[in-house]
């Protein structure tokens, strides 16, 4: 295993390792509507955000279930869900369907069936996962599966792993199939099937190369020339020269009182017992001077992950000239499948043995920096592990529900100097300045539940089990989600059992504080799930930013719930039993926005002109660290305080034209408004829009009526599908 010292070093290009070959697929289009629009009703100005549902699952308007990310890119909304995109087949096959919506009043989801897009099959599992701020290209994955044996009900092609690249205005994505040999399956499977819906944190460079955290398939590189290279992969080592001997036995009596002269304690290998005798010989109490372990104690047992184990998050920084920040599991720690037996062997990352971890603790997650001037596509790179988390003092990056313990996904988030994140316990935040050996600091622990049932926190002001990405939004505050649903808490006053139903929340924390203890004051929740709109979020997205007839200006972030949307049979849930939900109309999970009203730094007058015409932006940002950005590139680069810029441009369209900021603690404030020149009934697709509020800009004319796209698709099938198949078994073959 390779280590790296902490130096500054300039940042050089990754080598392209293997060319992926790819099928660009062409989609049969469906079109429904949606039950809400993605632009803000109008309301009086507030600062506290706003939740909405967008639209349920396993309905007419948006069949299937067990939703992944909802994302946003050029006015178009992206989504994906794992099962029902094959009637009756659903759970094995997990067939699934991708989503493109119109960000706009009255907005239609166009369905993509995965199992049958004009004949073509986009594969099993299918997820989108991250999407490019540069480009606002869509990324997602499938995963590697294997026929299923002795089945043949449920039998199934094998499948070679994919990455899905979704390039606005395309009918459907690229399917760049991925040689087996570089082991690239980003899912996690017990039994044969594929489980959770998934949401790691992907990150990108200046240069537009993408670092994917491939689940338990390791972290992987992928070049804007579409090469996958593999950064490092998460196994378990066989090679342990400092590691405690596995077959050390059972616990051995541990000594609990100081023997006094005259008393001789000898250890009997053969029932792993001590026997104590005086002076002449007699026998005496061996319990005063040892404890012996209860039967139940497991055998002590050791594991080492060198590079951790479940990739959950990735963060490229400038610092050193580019570094990967990266977020790994502390060895696996699951459930196996049918079965009560928890794999509970002593785990560890990086060098043992740490000190800053308890004796009786283990590694429950990591932290680990890769440069990316020391990735070069071959060799592993040097991996410096910056901190171990701790089992039981930190949590861990596992999840459990329905008495299955697996790995789930947790954030991780740059603010400034420093990295934030989640386990299943805390919101953590670390010093990248500390270099390795850093304190990992507590911002925020969340409640616990102990075996008997009983709750550790406040149920009315906290919640349980962070899950999935989080962002810092355009309001200077962190937000992320958390899962899980416990039941049969005990009062910890009257210790009586009661049920809590916790059906998964939207959190938030002002980050970037001198303390912790500031950082952790700041924590609320914003939102509460509840059954009929949906249950269990799986993180968030970053959406549009968007600005309001009454002047307000709103960042719109976007999440999935996993289940939910429906109430259960006999009103159970403290749902009342008149607004039960027949099974055959249940939702499958829910799409979500959340709007939050940020600090107006732009200001467009006015907001509207004809060709030819002039427009003034100004701004004013408060003394913060900006960069502009915008559609046509009059307005891009660092910025001063305060300004104005002569706007006219020459043809129709949409033009977007954003600040991204940072203050003094690295937290993130920003704006963005919209300029539309001529008519926008008669605008053509123009411009990338990142404010768009529905027009046909960027992302693909979605309006299209539904006859004429099929006309068009069935006229192309024979030639596309040819064509299509030819390169890709070019690509193959080089």
């Amino acid at each position: 295993m390779k280590t790296c010292s902490y130096f500054p070093i300039q940042t050089a290009a990754p080598a392209p390792r293997q060319q992926i070959a790819h099928t660009l697929l062409t989609p049969l289009i469906l079109w429904a509507g949606l039950q809400a629009a993605l632009v803000p009703a109008q309301a009086a100005s507030s600062a506290a955000p706003s939740y909405r549902t967008l639209g349920i699952l396993n309905t007419a308007q948006l069949p299937g279930t067990q939703p992944g990310m909802l994302l946003y890119s050029q006015g178009k909304l992206y989504g994906s869900v794992i099962n029902g995109g094959k009637e009756g087949k659903a759970f094995l096959q997990r067939w699934g369907r991708l989503f493109v919506g119109t960000a706009a009043p009255a907005a239609a989801f166009q369905t993509l069936d995965a199992s049958d897009i004009q004949g073509q099959d986009l594969g099993r599992g299918a997820m989108l996962e991250y999407v490019s701020p540069a480009t606002g290209t869509i990324y997602g994955w499938r995963p590697y599966q294997r026929p299923l044996d002795n089945q043949l009900e449920w039998s199934r092609p094998e499948q070679r792993s994919a990455i899905l690249k979704w390039t606005p205005g395309q009918p459907a994505p690229d399917v760049l199939e991925v040689d087996n040999a570089l082991e690239f399956s980003p899912h996690y499977q017990v039994g044969g099937l594929e489980l959770g819906a998934f949401g790691t944190t992907w990150t990108e460079d200046p240069q537009g190369n993408l670092y994917i955290p491939a689940w338990n398939s390791g972290l992987y590189y992928f070049s804007n020339t579409n090469d996958l290279s593999i950064v490092f992969q998460p196994k378990r080592s066989t090679d342990k020269p400092t590691v405690p001997d596995s077959s050390t036995g059972p616990a051995l009596p541990i000594q609990i009182n100081p023997i006094p002269p005259g008393i001789t304690c000898t250890y009997r290998a053969f029932n792993n017992t001590m026997q104590c005798r005086d002076q002449s010989g007699l026998r005496v109490n061996d319990t005063l001077y040892y404890r012996y372990p209860d039967s139940s104690e497991p055998v002590v047992t050791y594991e080492y992950w060198p590079n951790g184990s479940n990739t959950h998050a990735v963060i490229h920084s400038s610092d050193h000239g580019g570094t990967l920040y990266v977020l790994v599991g502390g060895g696996n720690t699951y459930t196996a499948f049918n079965s009560e037996t928890v794999n509970s062997a002593t785990k560890w990352v990086g060098t043992y043995p740490n000190a800053s971890i308890p004796m009786d603790d283990s590694a429950g997650a990591a932290i680990l920096a890769v440069r990316t001037s020391e990735l070069n596509g071959t060799d592993a790179p040097p991996i410096t592990f910056l901190q171990s988390l701790a089992r039981a003092r930190d949590g861990q990056t596992v999840f459990e529900s329905s008495g299955l313990a697996t790995p789930a996904p947790n954030g991780m988030v740059e603010v400034g100097s420093y990295l934030y994140g989640t386990t299943d316990k805390v919101l953590w935040r670390y010093n990248k300045a500390e270099g390795p050996g850093g304190t990992i600091e507590h911002v925020h622990v969340f409640n616990t539940a102990a075996s008997d049932g009983s709750i550790t926190g406040d149920l009315n002001t906290n919640t349980f089990r962070p899950y999935g990405p989080m962002v810092l939004a355009k309001d200077g505050w962190l937000y992320g989600t958390a899962a899980n649903r416990v039941a049969n808490a005990r009062n910890t006053e009257t210790g009586e059992l009661g049920s809590v139903k916790d059906y998964g929340t939207i959190f938030r924390v002002k980050p970037g504080h001198t303390t912790t203890e500031e950082d952790g004051a700041s924590f609320e929740i914003v939102h509460r799930m509840a059954i009929l709109a949906g249950t269990h979020p799986i993180g968030l997205s970053s959406g549009p930013v968007t600005t309001q007839a009454d002047g307000r200006h709103i960042h719109t972030l976007l999440g999935a719930n996993r289940w939910g949307g429906y109430a259960r049979s006999g009103g159970g849930d403290d749902i009342d039993p008149s607004r039960y939900t027949p099974g055959s109309e249940r939702g499958g999970g829910s799409f979500f926005a959340l709007d939050l009203t940020i600090p107006a730094m732009l200001t467009l007058n006015p907001a509207s002109i004809q060709a030819g015409q002039r427009a003034e932006l100004s701004w004013s940002t408060n003394s913060l660290s900006c960069q502009a950005r915008s559609s046509d590139g009059s307005f891009t680069g660092a910025q001063g305080v305060s300004g104005k810029l002569q706007l006219q441009p020459a043809q129709n369209g949409r033009y977007t034209y954003e600040l991204d900021c940072r203050d003094a603690q690295g937290r993130v404030f920003g704006d963005a408004v919209t300029l539309q020149v001529g008519d926008a009934q008669e605008e053509k697709p123009g411009p990338s829009d990142d404010n768009d509020e529905g027009g046909g800009s960027g992302g693909g004319p979605l309006g299209w009526p539904l006859g004429l796209a099929l006309l068009a698709l069935m006229a192309s099938r024979k030639t596309g599908s040819k064509a299509a198949h030819h390169s890709a078994g070019h690509s193959r073959k080089r």
